[in-house]
């Protein structure tokens, strides 16, 4: 049982880290975006 819960906590984190990084990746996409918009 323990184990489960354990799996299920890692689970969780490795979640909120995609989630994270998910989010500082399409910040920075936007801006790389306007960018090269800005440079044309």
């Amino acid at each position: 049982m323990r184990k489960g819960l354990h799996f299920i906590g890692k689970l969780v984190f490795f979640m909120d880290f995609f989630i994270q990084s998910a989010k500082i990746n399409k910040d920075t996409y936007f801006l790389k975006l306007t960018h090269l918009l800005r440079e044309r």
